[in-house]
């Protein structure tokens, strides 16, 4: 899935969740009134450099990188969609949803995937080897 995404300033002393939950919301407005741009919005909010300088893009972001209330609302978009600010215990964020990107079970899909499985599978069998050293001079034969 390719996603925009917009954090905007964290919660601090001074600026407190519910004020910045609602200058989100405003500004969510601002956009779906045609008003400002997602451009203008990240120029403007986006604390981190070089997601600033990208727009808020992020590109191609996979279901499990992000948190659960975050994931269900992105999954549930019609793309292109900008969702309703989103609160989350690292701030508020405005999302812009610009395209869902199903996956196809191909040959590089299939190969990492068993690989995974193989390497899970491996890891579990190495834990529960016994290695037993033979001492010199002892022998595990009777006569």
């Amino acid at each position: 899935m390719s996603t925009k995404l917009v954090e905007l300033i964290k919660t601090t002393k001074n600026s407190p969740r519910l004020l910045l939950d609602y200058k989100t919301k405003i500004i969510f407005y601002q956009f779906d009134e045609g008003e400002t741009s997602f451009y203008e919005i990240a120029h403007e909010y986006i604390q981190d450099t070089e997601l600033r300088r990208s727009g808020g893009y992020r590109g191609i972001v996979k279901r499990h990188e992000f948190k659960p209330e975050i994931s269900a609302a992105v999954f549930a978009a019609e793309p292109p969609q900008l969702l309703k600010p989103i609160v989350s215990s690292k701030g508020v964020h405005l999302i812009l949803v610009e395209e869902i990107v199903k996956s196809e079970l191909d040959g590089k899909l299939r190969s990492e995937i068993m690989s995974d499985l193989f390497s899970g599978w491996l890891k579990g069998e190495i834990g529960e080897v016994e290695v037993v050293k033979e001492l010199e001079g002892s022998s595990l034969s009777s006569n």
